[in-house]
């Protein structure tokens, strides 16, 4: 097993660095999220992809002077100038830039903390979550001057959101889903990830949701105790074929063929508390629940691209 893909999966799920998987405080900077407001071309540099994202959202790409390298979505965003990494950033080369406003996440506390001594003016916007989403736009579009645009794209994914929940809702059943994150060290989505919550909404049971840690590692002997009914693991490492193993062969989902393999978007959109949310829970959706494809199909709407679940 490749340890060295971890961190590209899993640089930033739900805000949260898979190795700190610990609580997480939120600080601002002094000055608020309003400061630019008259601002009509703010100079933003991003140092998440969710923020990146978000920002290119609101069609204010064009504002973002710079962005660490893992800032890999839309493909433009790739041709920005790169001041640093998730965890780490390049001073010299960011006050060059002359940014009036460094946005960050939760899970860069540390980062935020750095660039406080240097009296850089920041933002952390909390992600950890899929409510956040509509509320995080609504701060970018203030930032960026982009108010009507946020407050359009808001309502629509709070609608959209609540369309989901209602078809699925219906439900009879709510299978046990397990979300390997990482096969080895085993890793799942414990109780308050962010992927908990997609499980939750997409009308499934986390079966590690009772685990205190966003992203707990689990045993072997666990792992045959919590008997999911769905398995999914990472597109990363479908050619591993680990499932053909113990415990996992013993397992009654691998035996009964329930074992899925995630899509392989562009990049990471499970991960990611941007729009492109969406695209992932529709495949998790029908993944969970095939007998609503019609109605999750309709609501996805055909123009959006499709991504059928990949079995094993």
């Amino acid at each position: 097993m490749n340890n060295r893909s971890i961190p590209q999966i899993l640089r930033c799920i739900g805000g949260m660095t898979i190795a700190a998987a610990i609580p997480i405080v939120l600080h601002f900077c002094s000055s608020s999220a309003n400061a630019d407001d008259s601002n009509k071309s703010a100079r933003l540099v991003s140092l998440a992809p969710s923020n990146t994202e978000l920002i290119y959202s609101l069609n204010a790409g064009g504002q973002l002077v710079g962005v660490s390298d893992v800032c890999d979505y839309p493909p433009e965003a790739k041709k920005k100038e790169k001041v640093g990494s998730f965890n780490s950033v390049k001073l010299e080369k960011l006050t060059k830039l002359h940014p009036d406003r460094i946005l960050l996440i939760t899970g860069q506390e540390a980062l935020a903390n750095t660039l406080k001594k240097h009296k850089l003016p920041i933002t952390v916007l909390d992600n950890s979550t899929i409510e956040q989403i509509p509320k995080n736009l609504e701060t970018l579009g203030a930032i960026t001057n982009k108010n009507e645009e946020a407050q359009t794209l808001k309502d629509n994914f709070t609608k959209s959101l609540n369309d989901l929940k209602s078809i699925l809702s219906r439900s009879k059943s709510r299978p046990r889903v397990l979300i390997c994150v990482w096969p080895q060290p085993l890793m799942a989505a414990g109780k308050g990830s962010f992927m908990d919550q997609c499980i939750t909404i997409c009308g499934g049971v986390n079966c590690t949701g009772d685990l205190s840690q966003a992203y707990p590692r689990v045993n072997p002997e666990r792992l045959l105790l919590i008997k999911p009914d769905i398995i999914l693991v990472p597109n990363e490492v479908r050619n591993e074929k680990f499932w053909l193993k113990a415990p996992w062969k013993y397992m009654a989902a691998v035996k009964q063929n329930k074992l899925f393999v995630l899509p392989q978007y562009e990049t990471d959109c499970l991960y990611r508390p941007t729009l492109r949310i969406k695209d992932a829970l529709h495949w998790l959706a029908t993944t969970i629940h095939p007998e609503f494809k019609k109605e999750i199909d309709a609501w996805y709407r055909t123009k959006s691209p499709s991504h059928p679940p990949s079995r094993i």
